[in-house]
């Protein structure tokens, strides 16, 4: 299977040919610092493939529609909208936002496979189905 940092390789190369000022909009990478701390903020530990995609390009240094469906976030910007997801989670269908605890977490026992939730639960926490709602469908 190829890696995170081979794919972003193919964007950058097809960008760069094809939308030269899409490929402008692809932010530097993260360090670590920022994807840890964007990781405590939300209590999780991301899957390897999100750090990889991170440490490619830390989302976008503007808004650009240069995907199909959502923009790569930055670190920071996943915490932002989980925060948002968190405050109006009471509201979609009553669920009760779930604060990052700082859990140790892994995405190998998650019930979601791909995605990062706390071991603590026996399934899916209910802020990731409140994400799904506010249109992540839990995704990071």
């Amino acid at each position: 299977m190829r890696s995170v940092a081979s794919s972003w390789e193919l964007i950058e190369r097809w960008l760069r040919r094809h939308a030269p000022a899409s490929a402008a909009v692809l932010a530097p990478p993260a360090g670590d610092g920022q994807i840890g701390d964007a990781a405590a903020a939300m209590g999780l530990v991301f899957p390897d493939d999100v750090v990889e995609s991170l440490r490619c390009h830390d989302g976008l240094t503007e808004w650009a529609n240069i995907f199909p469906e959502q923009p790569p976030l930055s670190a920071g910007a996943m915490v932002g909208h989980w925060q948002m997801c968190m405050e109006i989670a009471e509201d979609v269908d009553g669920f009760a936002p779930s604060p990052a605890t700082g859990d140790t977490t892994t995405a190998a026992t998650s019930p979601m496979p791909g995605r990062a939730v706390p071991t603590t639960s026996p399934r899916p926490p209910r802020h990731w189905r409140a994400a799904a709602a506010c249109g992540t469908g839990g995704r990071t």
